[in-house]
């Protein structure tokens, strides 16, 4: 690791990787592993900052981890000198100083969580380094080479991490100090500052490496923050904080608002712009909209902002086309991923605008709409022939702006709705929608087939369609769309269908369908396992749940083996394994729409009771609530209780003590079914070990109580203790001895002792 030793580049790594593993295993010591020698400690320490500052970059990283690990237990008391040393190196030149930065970032960190009564060592750091940082960010704010935006990158990173939760009281006095002026005015130049053009990215892809846009990301990053969290009197909790709130707005809130504003408008100059900062661009224009002197300065620019900025946002890019022809499962992935909307800047410009309409409608709901309507009527001229003419890539102008237009119309929808009152928003935006969107279901354009689809999904929720000739048409071509040769079609199709199916005014004309509609969703989730596309079965079967019994048993069999593929899928698929929850979710639903058909039920248990078994296990945890409540169905709703059901409460019970003491409630239906429905069974009954299954039941609560066997109160405590849960999600497992008592009576005399005691107990310590 030694940077003076001559070695190979590959061992030294190796040897790196070697000692953080130590650090992190042996530095405060384990019940494995003895705790390092304070002599061998005080060795790391003295070395440890000089090794980083001589580091190659893939030994950098693993020694900055070292150092974070040992300034997380010595730092200050056992390692004052490091404060001293990084304070040293930052002013020794550029070769030491990255090292320093470095070393500085990675001890701010400790504090970046810390509540304020722990930050102490943090205001020591800011007075004995900050003054410098300030002077060597603005000196590296005149170079142009990629080592310079570097070490500007690592000094946003060491001031976010000192300001993102609590401003230490050097910063949060300005009127006091100047030291957060500058680190603003610097911050803002940095957002100001043009991409030199040697280093300017050759496109949007390229933006992830890019050395002077991460540095832009984190000022952005930084200015949001510092508006969002300090910047509103609102939210200020005291005199002092309602006087910093002030001071930015009057200070630096409306430069900032400038320079972001200036960042947003790049993209139209033909300037390119890196996606992260427009979208903290876009998040720190909606948070100025909260201002009125800060919406000041936005309202003279407002038509640029609404249809030179965030509208060419909406539009289908070049980029997204050439996904959804290519990996059209990864373009549905990015559609629907909740991540997106921390990321991306479409998202981020759709909510600004439903910001700008919300909250100023006046300036910009009915512009906005005109600019909307003039858009449409463009498009029809533009194709004369209707959508079913459109063609690729000679229309593709034409509909990537209607397509803006129309994921505009389907986000505000619930705004306007708002806005309008029911009647004017229906009478206004039906005539639209028909005319413009209902005809896009049958595109010649897969994308734009998928928008109208979108749209009506929306509308399915704020709208009472007054034409039920259009409703009719729309509601049969959208169920076409499930039939659609693209994927993303058919999946908007399905999202849209979740919502159709909950108007009544739908129900006439899809009960017929119904099958159909059970086999198209079903081929959808084979080729695609979203937790959406699920949640549409679970929607159909909900509401048709009287209809549901020709289908329930070919319905579970499919959903119990495609949750076998998602689960498979699951530990290396984020989306398979939520698509598997929600699949839990809809077999429940399935039971409880056939809970009063008990001749159903034989069957469903031969396919559900191995799956239930299977996921009683603690690498299936987060399946487990749905697993109870589908066996809540089985005990419940069955005939007779099975011997292979009765065969699961050995099961739970060692679940409950292991791994599952907080499902005590869920676990007690299905307990409670087996005792109530098949008491003389349940009696007789033993577990491979010979105990009886009433003496397991009783486990139980004496485990949350801490009750042992013999009477006597465990030293340990209870489970509910030992865990700190509330009483509220452990009754059910103490509720346990109430049913056996009221189940079992005469037959359980000799468990009545110890019954007593658990109660007794349980009263004294009940909250």
């Amino acid at each position: 690791v030694d940077a003076q030793v001559t070695v190979d580049g590959a061992v030294r790594q190796a040897g790196a990787i070697a000692l953080k593993n130590l650090v992190v295993r042996r530095w405060d010591g384990c019940v494995r592993e003895p705790e390092l020698a304070e002599e061998e400690k005080a060795i790391v320490r003295a070395n440890l900052l000089e090794g980083l500052i001589h580091a190659p970059p893939m030994v950098r990283t693993q020694l900055g981890l070292i150092v974070r690990s040992v300034a997380y237990s010595d730092f200050p008391h056992a390692w004052p000198g490091l404060l001293e040393g990084i304070a040293h190196n930052l002013t020794q030149g550029e070769a030491r100083m990255y090292g320093a930065l470095y070393a500085e970032r990675m001890l701010v960190k400790k504090y970046e969580y810390k509540s304020r009564a722990d930050r102490e060592p943090l205001l020591a750091i800011v007075a004995c380094t900050y003054p410098t940082l300030i002077q060597i960010f603005a000196a590296l704010a005149e170079h142009e080479h990629p080592q310079a935006y570097e070490m500007q990158r690592l000094i946003c990173k060491i001031f976010w991490s000192s300001m993102q939760c609590a401003l230490p009281d050097e910063l949060a006095k300005p009127w006091e100090s100047p030291m957060l002026s500058q680190w603003l005015s610097l911050l803002v130049q940095l957002l100001e500052k043009p991409i030199p053009l040697a280093l300017q990215p050759a496109d949007e892809d390229s933006f992830r490496d890019n050395q002077p846009s991460k540095c832009k990301k984190w000022a952005a990053h930084i200015l949001y923050r510092m508006l969002q969290r300090y910047g509103n009197p609102k939210y200020a909790r005291d005199e002092p904080q309602k006087q910093l709130a002030r001071y930015l707005l009057s200070n630096y809130a409306v430069r900032c608002l400038e320079a972001a504003m200036g960042t947003l408008t790049l993209k139209e100059q033909g300037t390119l712009c890196s996606p992260r900062v427009e979208t903290l661009c876009f998040n720190f224009v909606a948070e100025a909209l909260c201002h009125p002197s800060l919406y000041k300065t936005i309202r003279p620019q407002l038509e640029t902002l609404l249809v030179r900025v965030i509208f060419p946002q909406l539009c289908i890019t070049q980029s997204e086309l050439a996904l959804w022809s290519d990996d059209p499962t990864e373009y549905v992935r990015k559609e629907l991923d909740v991540l997106e909307e921390f990321y991306s800047p479409k998202v981020a410009a759709t909510n600004l605008l439903a910001d700008l309409v919300r909250k100023r409608a006046r300036d910009c709901m009915h512009p906005f709409l005109l600019f909307c309507t003039h858009t449409l009527n463009a498009a029809a001229v533009a194709l004369p022939g209707g959508p079913a003419s459109a063609v690729l890539p000679r229309d593709f102008a034409t509909l990537a702006k209607k397509d803006g237009v129309l994921l505009a119309l389907g986000e505000l929808t619930a705004v306007l709705r708002k806005k309008m009152g029911d009647s004017d928003f229906g009478a206004q935006i039906e005539p639209i929608v028909r005319a413009h969107v209902a005809p896009e279901l049958t595109s010649a354009v897969g994308f734009m087939r998928a928008r109208a689809c979108s749209v009506y999904s929306r509308l399915y929720r704020s709208l009472r369609f007054a034409d039920e000739a259009h409703f009719v048409h729309s509601s049969g071509a959208l169920v076409a769309c499930l039939r659609d040769p693209e994927l993303p079609v058919r999946v908007q199709a399905a999202m849209a269908l979740q919502h159709l199916i909950v108007m009544e005014q739908a129900r006439p004309l899809l009960r017929e369908r119904v099958p159909e509609l059970i086999e198209l969703l079903f081929g959808l989730m084979s080729d695609i396992g979203h937790e959406e596309v699920v949640s549409a079965l679970d929607a159909l079967i909900e509401k048709f749940a009287d209809e549901m019994e020709p289908y329930a048993l070919r319905v579970v069999s499919t959903l119990v083996e495609a949750f076998g593929r998602m689960y498979a899928e699951g530990d290396d698929d984020e989306d398979a394994m939520l698509a598997a929850m929600s699949v839990m979710r809809t077999i429940a639903t399935m039971l409880e729409a056939v809970s009063a058909q008990p001749d159903v039920f034989p069957p469903l248990q031969a396919l559900l009771l191995p799956l239930v078994c299977k996921l009683i296990d603690s690498d299936a945890s987060e399946f487990l609530e749905d697993t109870l409540e589908v066996l809540s169905y089985l005990t419940f709703c069955s005939p007779t209780i099975s011997n292979e059901a009765l065969g699961l409460l050995p099961i739970m019970v060692e679940a409950f003590s292991d791994w599952a003491v907080e499902f005590s409630n869920q676990m007690l239906v299905p307990i409670d079914n087996i005792i109530t429905r098949a008491k003389d069974l349940f009696l007789a009954s033993t577990d491979t070990k010979g105990t009886p299954y009433v003496a397991l039941v009783l486990s139980m609560p004496a485990h949350v109580l801490g009750v042992k066997a013999d009477g006597t109160v465990a030293a340990e405590g209870g489970a509910r203790d030992r865990l700190m849960l509330p009483e509220t999600e452990c009754h059910g497992a103490v509720k346990l001895l109430q049913v056996l008592l009221h189940n079992c009576a005469g037959q359980i005399d000799a468990y009545l002792p110890s019954i007593v005691r658990m109660a007794v107990h349980g009263f004294r310590n009940a909250e």
